[in-house]
């Protein structure tokens, strides 16, 4: 286990890139797994894993890996603040800046990952779940993540994180995709 640490420690260090979208695909694929099996109890269902469906939500981790480490490792290095002056702007460039675009490029993925067709409303109504479900969770979270854990192993931890993530935004989103029938209007409603 120590060597294996080591070999991706020095992969993080040598190839950065490759590293981080391998661990963020590999964490997508878990958690994409976990999702599933989860839903087949929840549903009484026997579980077969949707490898499709699994394959093609992995693959979003090569744009958005890539996406972090744009902003982890090049523009956030470039800013040249320490301490709690960092701690501050990294706070609020999550909120104004980090979270709406991953927010965004996550929305459109999925739509076209799922064929879907949504329409503007829904689209906007999932942005928005998606949105604040993540001001909840990232900017404290991150906060922590860059004080504590050393450059190299924050997308580790990171996606790490993600796992429980992406379980959550995906039990939401099953929620809000979930229609019921009035039984006295018959119209539908969430």
């Amino acid at each position: 286990m120590k060597r294996l640490f080591e070999r991706y420690t020095y992969n993080l260090k040598f190839k950065p890139l490759r590293t981080k979208i391998s661990t963020n695909v590999v964490i997508i694929c878990i958690s994409d797994f976990i999702i599933q099996y989860y839903e087949s109890i929840s549903e009484k269902k026997k579980f077969q894993l949707d490898k499709t469906r699994n394959f093609k939500l992995s693959m979003f981790g090569v744009p958005g890996a890539s996406w972090l480490h744009v902003h982890y490792s090049i523009i956030l290095p470039k800013i040249g603040l320490q301490g709690l002056r960092f701690h501050i702007f990294f706070f609020f460039y999550n909120i104004l800046f980090q979270i709406p675009s991953f927010s965004v490029m996550f929305t459109v993925y999925t739509n076209y990952l799922w064929n879907e067709n949504p329409t503007i409303e829904e689209s906007i109504k999932k942005f928005k779940m998606l949105t604040k479900t993540a001001y909840m969770f990232w900017p404290i979270l991150n906060s922590v993540i860059f004080h504590f854990t050393p450059h190299y192993y924050v997308p580790l931890v990171t996606n790490v994180c993600s796992l429980f993530w992406n379980m959550l935004v995906s039990r939401l989103n099953k929620i809000l995709s979930i229609k019921v029938v009035d039984p006295i209007n018959s119209e539908f409603y969430l």
